[in-house]
C-alpha cells in the first residue's frame, strides 16, 4: 500500500517522489470513434471538469486532482502529476477506457505503456552525486580513461531490458533544480493553472517506461498493477544501491 507524506509528493523510499504517471494504449483504429466522441467526452465530464474536442479527438482535464486524459480513433493516453498514490491514477485510467469501449470497441492493441517519472532529492552538491553515480555504474579501464577522461562532468544512463514478462526503458542520472521542469512537463490544464512544485537543488531523476505490445483489453489492470510494482521496487534498489554506500 502506498504512504501518502502530502498533496504534492508521494514517497516509497527516503525522500524518492513520485511525480508523474502517463499511460497510454495504442490500438487499432476505429472510425466509429467519430460517431461516439461528444457522448464520451459528456460521461467523462463527470471526472474531469474540462473537456473539449477538435473533431479528432477529445482532450480532459481536471484541476483538482491534475489529472488529463486525451481519447482518439487510436489511443487513449491519461496522465496524472504528482498523483496521492497509484490506485488514484489507475482508477481514472480504466474509467477513462471503459467509458470508450462502452462505446467503441478495442480490436488489436499495438502497445500498452506505463511511464514513470520519480525524483529523489540529496543534501549533497551536485558534483559530488554525479561522482558517487559514475562511482557505482562506470568504471573504466585504463586504456578507455585514457582515451576519454577518468571522470565526467555529468552522467546520464539508459537501460533497454525485459523483466517479468515486460519491456522496460530506464533512464537515470543526477539531475539540476533548472533541469527538472524540462524533463517532467507539469500537465497543461484547459482551465486553472498547471500543479506547482517545490524542486530540490539536487537529485537523482529516474524516467521508466515498462511496456508490452502482447496484451488483451481485458488485462490492463493487472499490467498496470504488475507494472507499478516492478517500476517501484526497481527505482528504489537503484537508489539504495547509489545512496547507502
Amino acid at each position: 500500500m502506498d504512504s501518502n507524506y502530502g498533496i504534492i509528493m508521494t514517497e516509497i523510499h527516503g525522500t524518492l517522489q513520485l511525480r508523474k504517471i502517463i499511460f497510454e494504449l495504442r490500438f487499432h483504429p476505429n472510425l466509429l470513434f467519430y460517431d461516439e466522441k461528444n457522448q464520451i467526452g459528456v460521461e467523462l465530464n463527470r471526472l474531469y471538469a474540462n473537456w473539449r474536442t477538435d473533431g479528432l479527438q477529445i482532450r480532459l482535464t481536471d484541476d483538482k486532482t491534475f489529472s488529463s486524459l486525451l481519447i482518439a480513433h487510436n489511443r487513449i493516453v491519461s496522465a496524472m502529476d504528482a498523483p496521492e498514490n497509484f490506485q488514484a491514477f489507475k482508477s481514472r485510467t480504466l474509467k477513462g477506457k471503459k467509458a470508450y469501449t462502452d462505446k467503441v470497441p478495442i480490436n488489436d492493441i499495438r502497445r500498452a505503456g506505463v511511464r514513470f517519472f520519480w525524483i529523489c532529492p540529496v543534501d549533497f552538491p551536485f558534483d559530488e552525486l554525479n561522482r558517487v553515480i559514475q562511482e557505482r555504474f562506470y568504471r573504466p579501464q585504463k586504456e578507455l580513461s585514457e582515451v576519454l577522461v577518468p571522470e565526467f562532468k555529468d552522467v546520464g544512463f539508459l537501460f533497454n531490458f525485459e523483466k517479468k514478462g515486460y519491456s522496460f526503458h530506464l533512464q537515470f542520472g543526477p539531475v539540476k533544480e533548472e533541469e527538472i521542469p524540462q524533463r517532467i512537463t507539469p500537465i497543461q490544464l484547459i482551465t486553472g493553472e498547471p500543479k506547482s512544485f517545490e524542486n530540490p537543488d539536487v537529485g537523482l531523476f529516474y524516467d521508466v517506461d515498462c511496456y508490452t505490445e502482447e496484451i488483451q483489453i481485458n488485462d490492463l489492470e493487472p499490467f498496470l498493477d504488475k507494472g507499478y510494482n516492478i517500476v517501484k521496487e526497481m527505482v528504489s534498489g537503484i537508489t539504495k544501491y547509489i545512496l547507502e554506500v
